[in-house]
């Protein structure tokens, strides 16, 4: 199983990628529920509500949130009688907010409306809201505390951040299956989100952190910040006005002791040995989630760079000793496994070795390495060939490989 700690656009994007590059179903997403608010008498999750979206294909491509194609005309007609716009909610997205908030007043925790929720939009994932109790972000700026959703939506972050308070937090309680999600995963990813008002309100949560500490999963991080700049969103705003260095290491640094894998991009490349002076080991990639397939590549590629450097319940930092690659078997053509031509050479033990495939002499560099990363079942999908100049891949297409068993 992998964990993810989600906030809203950033989080939707890479768990896009996720629950390509593994089976859905071993995907368990916490959602920030801390800027949870109430508009037009409605109660709206705009993260959890994002990560709906996008994983069911109905999301906003251009903005990242609400509903692709909705119309506004409820909001158009509030407007009319006084009521105010800076919340701009789809009529598509007012229902799905209705719908919530009557099961709430019915009674029903926040646990079960998430679960129906994603069940109702056919998500194979499952989404836990990090408590059932109300958690309010709030922000304190020159003029004193701001709902988040006044400073994220109607203030536009243009506030200087001075601190941050998780209203509710302390008589909080994680909802039912979060803390046994992070005990009982592989891998527990922060998502590249905030790490002040996505992630800080999930770890505010009593017993959470805790439970990220004690894991003995691989914890990972995925920076929001590239090259010191933020793709989305105030965290290189509220990096600064905190105290903190705007850059991949600043990131790793509010992080250190929660996790043992830092992501960074490629363009951050010269900060591995800071980031790796904090204890911290570095995963160097592309991480701009400009595509489905590089947000799979993404979430792909750094799954199988933790399972060669830890694996289940052996964290690097614990044993000290890198675990063997995985081993799979699969049908190659006879020209690439062995560099003549014709034939299918069935069966064929491969070790997987971070970005490419190795088969004694021939590194096979992949584009997909494994669909799932469970143990048990893979996919190849090879797109270019290294060492071996008889196998060159390019010359018999780019096939996909079927279901190898692991080896």
């Amino acid at each position: 199983m992998i964990t993810v700690f989600s906030g809203g656009v950033g989080a939707s994007r890479f768990l896009q990628g996720l629950v390509h590059a593994v089976d859905p179903a071993t995907v368990t997403v916490i959602s920030n529920t801390g800027d949870d608010v109430e508009m037009f008498g409605l109660h709206v999750s705009p993260d959890t509500d994002i990560v709906i979206y996008a994983l069911a294909g109905a999301v906003n491509p251009e903005t990242g949130w609400g509903l692709a194609g909705d119309t506004f005309a409820v909001v158009d007609q509030l407007q009319r009688f006084g009521y105010p716009r800076w919340f701009n909610l789809g009529d598509r997205d007012l229902a799905m907010a209705m719908h919530r908030t009557r099961l709430l007043r019915e009674g029903v925790p926040m646990h079960e409306v998430v679960a129906g929720l994603a069940r109702d939009w056919g998500l194979a994932c499952r989404i836990l809201p990090m408590a059932n109790e109300p958690v309010r972000t709030k922000v304190f700026g020159p003029a004193g505390e701001i709902d988040f959703q006044e400073y994220m939506v109607r203030l536009r972050t243009e506030v200087e951040v001075r601190s941050i308070a998780f209203e509710g937090a302390d008589t909080a309680q994680p909802a039912p299956g979060v803390i046994e999600a992070i005990r009982d995963s592989e891998c527990v990813i922060l998502a590249p989100s905030n790490p002040f008002v996505s992630i800080g309100p999930v770890l505010a949560v009593p017993g959470v952190r805790a439970a990220l500490e004690r894991t003995r999963a691989v914890r990972a991080a995925i920076s929001p910040i590239i090259a010191g700049q933020v793709v989305k969103g105030p965290a290189a705003k509220m990096l600064q006005s905190l105290g903190h260095e705007v850059s991949a290491v600043g990131v790793a640094r509010v992080y250190r002791g929660l996790i043992d894998l830092m992501v960074i991009d490629e363009q951050d490349r010269a900060l591995v040995p800071q980031i790796e002076a904090l204890g911290i080991r570095c995963y160097v990639t592309d991480t701009m989630m400009t595509s489905l397939e590089r947000k799979t590549d993404l979430a792909g590629g750094m799954l199988v760079d933790h399972r060669e450097h830890g694996g289940v319940g052996s964290r690097q930092r614990e044993c000290g000793v890198p675990r063997e690659p995985a081993r799979i078997r699969i049908n190659l053509p006879a020209r690439v496994a062995a560099g003549n031509g014709g034939g299918v050479r069935q069966g064929v033990a491969v070790r997987v070795c971070g970005d490419h495939v190795e088969l004694d002499d021939v590194t096979l560099r992949n584009r997909q390495v494994l669909e799932r990363l469970d143990g048990r079942r893979g996919v190849c999908d090879l797109h270019g060939v290294a060492r071996h100049p008889a196998a060159a891949l390019d010359a018999v297409g780019r096939p996909h490989l079927g279901r190898p068993e692991l080896a």
